[in-house]
């Protein structure tokens, strides 16, 4: 299965690309792709958070193919709408509360079902029910409370230190990123 096979997304850029007459490109990536990136991903990006994760893994695997047509450099506005609240229904937000809860779920939609439906899968294999019962004596800080949001954790502590592990975390959520609590 291809992450995003049949995107909407994917037939409108080809109408807009035609329109303009520009070249389109499209790079098609299998759930086993993003799964064989996840530890590079969690390197680079430094952090073990599920929403980030998910979405870095396929930008990064996008960037990687990007780079080996010698393109050099890249202009993305990649999240932005979801981040900032920019598609027209945002604006119909009741509150404040409301427009960010809808912001970090839009945020975790974008990247596909069939991609979270495969880590989710994934990480199954690699985490038992006893590792998650022991979780909060393994992990007494960001206790993870899913198998998805334990692997991302096994394999950030395997690189960085819990030290630095605290930092990370506290870092994002001086952002407000600590009410989205997609794991």
């Amino acid at each position: 299965m291809l992450v995003g096979q049949g995107s909407l997304d994917l037939k409108a850029a080809a109408v807009v690309a035609d329109c303009l007459g520009t070249v389109h490109h499209e790079f098609h990536f299998s759930v086993q792709d993003g799964i064989d990136a996840i530890e590079d991903v969690i390197y680079h990006i430094e952090t073990y958070d599920a929403t980030t994760v998910r979405a870095s893994t396929l930008m990064f695997l996008m960037a990687r193919k990007i780079k080996s047509l010698g393109v050099k450099m890249v202009i993305s506005g990649e999240g932005a709408d979801e981040i900032f609240g920019g598609y027209l229904y945002f604006h119909k937000a009741p509150n404040k509360e409301e427009f960010h809860r809808e912001t970090c779920r839009k945020f975790s939609d974008g990247v596909g079902y069939s991609w979270i439906d495969g880590l989710k899968d994934h990480a199954e294999l690699h985490v038992t029910n006893k590792m998650m019962l022991n979780a909060s004596h393994i992990y007494p800080h960001n206790t993870p409370h899913t198998k998805e949001a334990y692997y991302y954790r096994m394999i950030f502590e395997h690189f960085f230190s819990s030290e630095f592990s605290d930092l990370n975390r506290a870092r994002w959520c001086e952002c407000g990123l600590q009410h989205c609590k997609i794991n």
